[in-house]
């Protein structure tokens, strides 16, 4: 089995002669998305800590990526909140102008 580290990634290619699991000790969480020769993979908790995914019997690759839960809708609010605290600066202006 030969595997590789990003810094949001995880990458390895393996080969095996029955159908089995594959357990990776980074924590689990649900930003994880795993992909098995480029198809989408079930991703579960294993031995309660780690990442466990299901391989069948042969060669594969499998990459896990990983994306912050909820990092979309956080910079979604940041720019909200910039948005109105530009409007509000320009009402206080326009204010103190008159």
């Amino acid at each position: 089995m030969e595997y590789s580290f990003g810094e949001d990634s995880v990458s390895t290619h393996l080969n095996s002669n029955k159908d089995e699991l594959l357990f990776i000790s980074s924590s689990y969480s649900s930003g994880w998305e795993a992909r098995v020769d480029g198809d989408k993979a079930e991703i579960f908790k294993a031995n309660n800590f780690g990442i466990g995914i299901l391989v069948e019997q042969g060669e594969h690759t499998v990459e896990l990526i990983y994306h912050t839960p909820y990092m979309r809708l956080g910079i979604g609010f940041m720019m909200l909140g910039i948005v109105f605290c530009i409007m509000i600066s320009s009402i206080e202006r326009s204010r103190r102008k008159t």
